[in-house]
């Protein structure tokens, strides 16, 4: 009897064990556990999503075609993000903004957005790479201090 209940413990622990470390395998497949080491000094950053939803909404408004439709939607979406928490910190929104005073003109907008975009970058959070005709760093850079001729001061161009 003792060893039927070794035996039956023995295949009990052993399925468990199959399931867990089966679970553990899918998890890490499919995305949601990541494994890995940071170095000594390395800070991890978490990608804000405030504009993440704008991003189609947004890549559409260029494929419509007409410049005083894009121009016009362009605004209306702009004026949506303003009106969001975080903004600040997202600089997919900074670059749809920056966008947005490009076509108008809006100096101070422009040098604003390339600023947060700029400080942002230099803390390694950049532009999602699905938006589409975002300007460079070094281009919005050139952009402003053309539009205004004053130099601008950055630490984080790397465009």
């Amino acid at each position: 009897m003792n060893e039927k209940k070794l035996s039956l413990s023995v295949i009990i622990s052993f399925a468990i064990g199959v399931v867990v470390i089966g679970t553990v395998i899918g998890l890490r497949l499919g995305g949601v556990l990541y494994f890995g080491f940071k170095e000594r000094g390395q800070h991890v950053i978490a990608q804000s999503s405030v504009c993440n939803e704008d991003i189609v909404t947004y890549n559409q408004l260029w494929s419509a075609g007409e410049a005083s439709k894009i121009e016009a939607q362009l605004q209306d979406l702009s004026q949506k993000i303003q009106q969001r928490k975080g903004v600040e910190g997202d600089p997919t929104c900074q670059q749809i903004l920056f966008n947005n005073a490009y076509t108008k003109n809006d100096v101070v907008a422009m040098k604003r957005a390339y600023q947060l975009v700029s400080d942002l970058h230099s803390k390694g959070r950049f532009v999602d790479n699905s938006l589409i005709n975002s300007i460079p760093l070094g281009t919005m850079k050139q952009i402003v201090e053309g539009s205004n001729n004053t130099t601008i001061v950055s630490g984080g161009d790397r465009g």
